[in-house]
């Protein structure tokens, strides 16, 4: 079969897929979201998390990859776990988990956040599913009012290293380097451009060696 033929059939059937999950999971609908890749190659991956997965998305959209993008702003893994789970159930088979700042600056404890990523792991090991996480990055956060941080960021980055040691579907894409001031938004909170075009390069490179 013509090899343009297989990559529209290819096409057709994720547009199946996600109108499919939509009808299904509409509790989901306002986090869900496609952006099909330059050229119809029929590369996906998920990417689910907090708004650092949906700025990797709208920043990194219209490349080589497909993104399907599972993402809830402001909330923490914990809050964002059934989403997250939805996520990794579904059609592709590399899940990137994209997080940052809400755990911290909502004092999550750490075996909370560290329980919940294991499930995700677990849960993607069951279904032959492959997991790229990235540095949990620092910001200004002194602009959370009103909050004594129990932890730090290096606390949930050291537990996301961890677990990435442990399981061999796992791969840590380290950006410990980005964290400057020059990378960060005006909210010193979010990444900039610079920083997720960095992180895609890497991201891309792991998708090669994993």
């Amino acid at each position: 079969m013509n090899k343009s033929i297989v990559l529209k059939i290819s096409t057709l059937i994720i547009s199946v897929l996600l109108m499919v999950s939509i009808s299904v999971n509409t509790v989901y609908c306002s986090f869900f979201s496609y952006y099909p890749a330059k050229e119809d190659n029929g590369k996906v991956i998920t990417i689910t998390g907090d708004s650092y997965a949906g700025f990797f998305a709208s920043y990194e959209c219209f490349k080589e990859y497909g993104f399907l993008i599972y993402a809830n702003a402001g909330k923490s893994t914990k809050e964002n776990y059934e989403i997250m789970k939805t996520a990794i159930n579904f059609f592709p088979d590399t899940i990137i988990i994209s997080i940052g700042v809400n755990d911290h600056s909502k004092n999550v404890t750490l075996d909370d956040f560290k329980n919940g990523i294991e499930e995700l792991v677990s849960i993607s090991r069951l279904n032959r599913k492959k997991i790229i996480l990235h540095t949990y990055m620092d910001y200004d956060d002194s602009i959370v009012e009103g909050v004594e941080h129990l932890f730090t960021t290096k606390d949930y980055d050291n537990i996301l290293r961890d677990i990435s040691k442990k399981n061999s579907n796992v791969f840590y894409v380290d950006m410990s380097d980005y964290n400057e001031e020059v990378y960060l938004q005006n909210d010193k909170i979010h990444y900039n451009k610079l920083f997720y075009d960095e992180l895609y390069r890497r991201v891309s490179t792991a998708l090669m060696l994993f």
